[in-house]
């Protein structure tokens, strides 16, 4: 009875076919959007170049190339996402099978029948053998070897075996649904993730790419809270039926205690993904909202330099079209004096420091050499005698 490997495989086959066709059928609207992009982004490039809005280094606009080709290339390939994609799946995967295999080598079943750690070679394969193991002990204690005559044992019997089969149905529920969770969750993530790539583009908007890559990584680690718990409940086992077969009831327990944390594994795998969302949320909005300002101001402050020249040039009797051109004249003035100054400030501020430190290290280093030239110096008999 192999249902949560099998239900795992179905899903996982399917899903990959899933997300390649989301990409493959939001491909041509979003290289369409991000051709626009490209367009009006050269546009204002041009125009600022123009009238010189804000200042620029040239790195900014390499980085801005670098960041429109990374975005273009994963957001609209599936070939280069794929390899994402996969490792979102694998690494938990692989980093649970080497737990289990870990553990499982050092257990010593006394026992095939009912526990058998050599066919457990990952997280679903351990929750089919953790079902199994309940299941066959539930089957077990329904169907004793005990005298009709002996009622007592017999009830006892039928209550444990009721007890370990109600145990591993709900065991085997929550399995089920987790898996599910986990993998469709992951699923409806990674189908937003071309919309959520595009966010990229703008420093505004790169907030919810963050927020989107907590919510997919809150659905990739299920499968690593999922092994670590049945690496946990495998290796208490292993311990549990070392010295005897005889320890059913405390093997209930433990099925009990992983079932109701297998069905929180869903809450502590978002707590543990967007633990920092609201914060990292909140500062990115203040930075955002400071920069904004300081734009803002800057560049009214170029418009009211340009409109004043722009005032002045049409007063004096210049036509529209020279009133423009001075006044553009005028706000690429504007900007190169402030960056002049601002240049100058950084400079001077650069030399204090400098200077600063020079003094500070050079009075360290000769205290008492300062100190006997003073001496000296006051002690001079030439000097004496210069100012007798």
């Amino acid at each position: 009875m192999r249902v949560i490997a099998k239900i795992a495989h179905i899903i996982d086959t399917t899903l990959v076919d899933y997300v390649q066709k989301v990409f493959e059928s939001t491909a041509g609207p979003i290289r369409t959007l991000l051709i626009a992009i490209a367009l009006v982004a050269l546009l204002v490039i041009a125009l600022n170049h123009i009238i010189q809005f804000q200042t620029v280094n040239y790195s900014i606009y390499l980085q801005w190339g670098l960041r429109y080709i990374l975005v273009y290339s994963f957001a609209t390939m599936w070939v280069n996402f794929q390899g994402i994609y996969t490792m979102l799946i694998e690494v938990p995967g692989d980093y649970v099978a080497l737990m289990l295999k870990g553990v499982a080598l050092t257990i010593e079943s006394r026992n095939p029948r009912i526990l058998d750690p050599a066919r457990i070679k990952d997280v679903y394969s351990a929750m089919d053998e953790f079902t199994h193991a309940t299941f066959q002990i539930g089957l077990d204690h329904l169907m004793p070897n005990v005298s009709i005559w002996k009622p007592a044992k017999l009830l006892r019997e039928f209550f444990f075996g009721a007890l370990f089969l109600v145990v591993g149905l709900f065991f085997t529920a929550g399995s089920a649904i987790v898996v599910l969770v986990g993998k469709i969750g992951l699923a409806v993530s990674i189908s937003l993730a071309p919309l959520a790539i595009i966010m990229l583009m703008m420093p505004q908007t790169k907030q919810y790419f963050e927020s989107w890559t907590r919510f997919t990584v809150g659905f990739a680690v299920i499968p690593l809270l999922t092994g670590a718990l049945m690496t946990v409940v495998l290796y208490v086992a292993g311990e549990i039926y070392a010295p005897s077969t005889n320890y059913n009831l405390e093997f209930a327990l433990i099925m009990i205690a992983a079932t109701v944390l297998l069905y929180m594994i869903p809450t502590m795998a978002s707590t543990l993904a967007s633990a920092s969302v609201a914060a990292v949320g909140a500062g990115a909005a203040a930075s955002m909202a400071i920069a904004a300002g300081k734009k803002s101001y800057s560049g009214a402050q170029r418009l009211e330099d340009g409109a004043r020249v722009a005032s002045t040039a049409r007063a004096a009797g210049a036509s529209p079209g020279e009133a423009a051109r001075s006044a553009i004249s005028a706000m690429r003035q504007s900007t190169q004096m402030r960056k002049q100054r601002r240049d100058e400030r950084l400079a001077r501020g650069m030399v204090g420091q400098s200077s600063q430190r020079s003094e500070g290290n050079g009075a360290a280093a000769h205290p008492s050499g300062s100190s006997s030239r003073s001496r000296n110096r006051a002690s001079s008999p030439e000097e004496t005698n210069l100012y007798r």
